[in-house]
């Protein structure tokens, strides 16, 4: 899986949206209180002090958009549909199916 949100944000950085994303696996979605208080200890934060500063509500809506990010990019996986087939959709060109000797 690959980790590209659509809403980029100047407070998280994509390093600071993995650990998010593994802390909250690893405490539970909703325990926002021992999500912080491990990302104070994380030593890979350790020298992110925006990231650190994060309120707890901030640190839920930027959850919600990595999993709903994460989950439309699964869905779209699931589908077939790539960045590729979207960007040849837009400019009505058909995809190659091989190549014809």
């Amino acid at each position: 899986m690959v980790l590209a949100v659509a809403q980029k944000s100047k407070y998280f950085s994509r390093e600071s949206d993995i650990v998010l994303l593994c802390l909250t696996h690893e405490h539970g979605y909703g325990n926002w209180t021992a999500i912080k208080q491990a990302i104070r200890r994380d030593t890979r934060c350790r020298f992110d002090h925006l990231f650190m500063s994060r309120s707890e509500q901030d640190l839920q809506r930027r959850l919600d958009i990595l999993v709903k990010a994460l989950e439309k990019e699964q869905n779209d996986k699931i589908n077939g549909v790539t960045k590729v087939t979207k960007a040849m959709s837009k400019t009505n060109l058909e995809p190659k199916e091989g190549n014809e000797n």
